[in-house]
């Protein structure tokens, strides 16, 4: 909720320090962090979610609990944590592109398992090849990657 607050405020220089009092802040975080340790301390277990006494994770395992609700958290997290660091738009765009890459490495390494139902990049190229549709869909895609990276 802060970065999106945040998000919003124009950006400028940071006062000198001592100008403003920071500390109302971090008396906010502790304070958070007490709540959520004293909920936790309270529960009848720690493996066990309590709904008297629900920490941060209980609240939000609801919607965590879904891949569609992980991928949209995720996107959040990235988009609004990654530019409060000073990162551009540019460093979030190629961190999301490394991301999805990664992701491609990930998903050939399942594919490769002997036990595993995921096929592997050559497969689905290979069927792509199979119908005219898949051939023109990769022409264009081919084309497409060679414009972009090595058109000037």
């Amino acid at each position: 909720m802060a970065n999106l607050v945040a998000w919003n405020e124009p950006d400028r220089d940071p006062p000198p320090p001592g100008e403003t009092a920071e500390w109302q802040w971090g008396v906010l975080f502790v304070a958070i962090a007490l709540f959520e340790l004293a909920n936790f301390l309270l529960q009848l277990s720690p493996i066990v979610s309590s709904y008297d006494h629900p920490t941060i994770s209980t609240v939000l395992d609801p919607v965590l609990a879904t891949h569609q609700g992980r991928s949209v958290a995720l996107l959040v997290w990235l988009v609004t944590g990654v530019s409060r660091v000073g990162l551009s738009w540019h460093d979030i765009t190629i961190v999301l592109y490394l991301i999805l890459l990664g992701l491609g490495g990930v998903l050939e390494v399942a594919a490769l398992r002997s036990d595993s139902r995921l096929a592997t990049f050559g497969t689905v190229v290979r069927r792509l090849r199979s119908t005219h549709t898949g051939r023109v869909g990769l022409a264009a895609g081919w084309l497409w990657i060679g414009l972009h990276f090595f058109a000037r």
